[in-house]
């Protein structure tokens, strides 16, 4: 499944092509309902919002990619969570560190450090699979070294 934009004609317009699934053979096949139980599960509200937003694959590369990422994060975790559950939406959290609205308060640092945390965690964890998972590792190459920000963070709090 992959996140495709609702709106069919929008896609058409854009020059993307338009979703396979409509909403209304989505709501017969109660799509919705299922993603809304699976994303129970999810340690966030940013995964909560991605199982939702999940759709069919139109073409078959995607599918196969998505389903190696799946493959490979079930293999890890099998033996525990990938990632903490965060009981405070980072959603927000990350709204207010890139916009300064509403302006950042103490414990908005000290739960950045929480999720850096865990994101280093996630991504040893990634790195050190056994069998390697190299789907899920050129994803975590792409993120920047947060070290120096938490050691930063940790010096002042």
């Amino acid at each position: 499944m992959n996140a495709v934009a609702p709106d069919s004609v929008a896609s058409v317009v854009s020059g993307i092509a338009p979703p396979i699934l409509s909403a209304a053979t989505a709501q017969a096949l109660e799509l919705p309902s299922l993603l809304a139980v699976i994303s129970r599960l999810a340690a966030s509200d940013l995964g909560r919002e991605r199982v939702l937003a999940l759709r069919p694959f139109a073409e078959e590369a995607g599918l196969r990619a998505h389903r190696a990422r799946f493959e490979e994060v079930s293999r890890l975790v099998g033996e525990r969570s990938l990632v903490p559950d965060f009981d405070v939406p980072l959603g927000q959290l990350l709204e207010r560190l890139t916009t300064g609205r509403p302006p950042l308060e103490g414990i908005d640092v000290v739960r950045l450090a929480d999720l850096v945390k865990a994101t280093r965690t996630a991504v040893g964890r990634i790195r050190e699979g056994v069998p390697p998972c190299p789907s899920l590792a050129a994803l975590a190459a792409g993120l920047p070294d947060l070290d120096p920000l938490l050691r930063r963070i940790e010096r002042t709090f």
